[in-house]
């Protein structure tokens, strides 16, 4: 229900920009955050005890900052000029995520995104999205200081499982949960 209702309002924000180029980066924007949480659904369930369904909510909502970025630069041209730096963005996330009541440990996955480490294998909800969004194929249109990882560039197993046999075991699962939230 919270990923419905968190899908609800990344797309609310996203329909209220009108001008032609931000519309394009909202809709990048969010094919991003549907792959980063499919992404982070599976990861959490094949790597973690962490629940998937906060994962997957994680992942929607993880640049709440940039739609919201996007839907105010049609008022403010100069917003998007320039890079804008991780405080400002985990600030701005914090802030909107608290109005919205999201959950602390996902409010806090969200803003550790922004300093942490890339961790193998992922233990925390915060390493869960930060591994899912450096393995996403599709990128934020707004640069957030970390690089697309293919995963061929590394492995790590747990259980016997390694995170190349899972990703190509749910590549399918994977891209029809991406593709369903993109809806």
């Amino acid at each position: 229900l919270r990923a419905l209702v968190a899908l609800i309002v990344v797309r609310q924000i996203a329909e209220q920009i009108t001008d032609p180029g931000l519309k394009e980066q909202a809709d990048s924007l969010w094919r991003h955050c549907a792959e980063v949480a499919a992404l982070a659904k599976v990861l959490a369930r094949e790597f973690t005890t962490l629940d998937p369904e906060s994962a997957l909510f994680t992942g929607i909502v993880h640049e709440i900052d940039g739609f919201y970025l996007l839907s105010r630069a049609a008022y403010q041209k100069d917003l998007l000029e320039g890079e804008i730096d991780n405080t400002s963005r985990a600030t701005l996330s914090s802030g909107v995520l608290n109005a919205l009541k999201v959950p602390k440990l996902v409010t806090d996955a969200v803003i550790a995104r922004f300093y942490v480490q890339l961790t193998l294998p992922p233990k925390t909800l915060a390493d869960i999205l930060v591994l899912a969004n450096r393995l996403a194929r599709c990128h934020s249109p707004l640069t957030d200081g970390t690089e697309p990882t293919n995963e061929r560039e590394f492995d790590f197993t747990v259980g016997g499982k390694t995170l190349r046999g899972v990703l190509e075991d749910r590549s399918t699962e994977i891209e029809a949960l991406a593709e369903a939230l993109q809806v």
